[in-house]
């Protein structure tokens, strides 16, 4: 039966295919005109890619004190502002730390949970870019028209009553596996352990210390043969946080193909404080 889901999963997996843009793809695309490169890291105007637009990811929320993704009308608008169509090719990248990566994926994750698919993170980020390439600027993109990018409503961002409503979907936390498996100095600590159930596949370990993302046939093996998750099976993930449960969602959705994964937005850091039942010491 596992030899059969391989199978599948590597023929579906079309679906997936840029995901995670080479460079050199990249470079090819560079004079397309549905093309919109987005640099969310903090040292764009120390040099980036050529064309490429600086975005604050923040910007995404409500506030600074409040998580919360801001209204789909107010997203649709930032959207526009920073020039994205309908037919657009975005292509989000970030320096080579575990944060930018966080903001790359929660920035796809937004985009791709309000009905817009056409997205792709780059291959080792900045540093693989600028080894391979070395097409750089300090020059600030000012030209920026307009897009008319229209938002959906998509059922892929899932709240705590979902979790509890669906007791068959797969729980799945991308946490570090000793957060997961509750081991903390201090007894009382809520946010020791995991959402009983769920099994721990740590989203950083899908990438390759230059962080580029592990070869298809290695992350087959971690969902297929180690989490053994299937094609029609409602996925839930979550992480301490929206970031760490994106890395992990945008893998398992975008670049596996896995079309049911969904991804629980306020997360653990939500659970627990609610005083919700937690399991510890135990791999599941």
């Amino acid at each position: 039966m596992k030899k059969i889901l391989f199978t599948l999963l590597t023929i579906i997996n079309i679906y997936a295919y840029d995901a995670f843009i080479t460079t050199d793809s990249l470079k090819d695309a560079l004079n397309e005109q549905n093309l919109v490169i987005i640099d969310v890291s903090d040292s764009y105007k120390k040099s980036h890619i050529i064309g490429a637009i600086s975005f604050d990811t923040n910007l995404l929320r409500k506030s600074d004190t409040n998580s919360s993704l801001a209204s789909m009308e107010e997203l649709q608008e930032i959207f526009r502002d920073i020039g994205i169509n309908n037919d657009s090719n975005v292509v989000i990248y970030g320096r080579n730390s575990n944060n930018d990566i966080k903001k790359s994926a929660f920035l796809a994750f937004v985009l791709i949970s309000h009905g817009f698919e056409n997205v792709s993170i780059l291959d080792g980020g900045y540093m693989a870019w600028v080894f391979e390439h070395d097409m750089l600027t300090s020059r600030e993109e000012r030209d920026i028209q307009e897009g008319n990018l229209v938002l959906t409503s998509t059922n892929i961002s899932v709240d705590i009553k979902y979790i509890q409503s669906n007791k068959k979907s797969k729980l799945i936390d991308a946490r570090y596996p000793e957060k997961y498996y509750g081991i903390s100095n201090n007894e009382n600590d809520i946010y020791a352990g995991h959402i009983p159930g769920a099994k721990n596949s740590y989203c950083f370990y899908k990438f390759l210390r230059d962080k580029r993302i592990r070869t298809q046939e290695e992350l087959e093996k971690i969902y297929v043969y180690g989490l053994e998750l299937g094609k029609l099976d409602d996925i839930i993930v979550y992480g301490e946080n929206e970031l760490d449960a994106a890395i992990e969602w945008y893998i398992i959705y975008k670049k596996m193909g896995y079309t049911g994964a969904k991804l629980y937005y306020n997360s653990f850091k939500e659970y627990a404080g609610l005083g919700l039942e937690t399991q510890r010491f135990k791999w599941e």
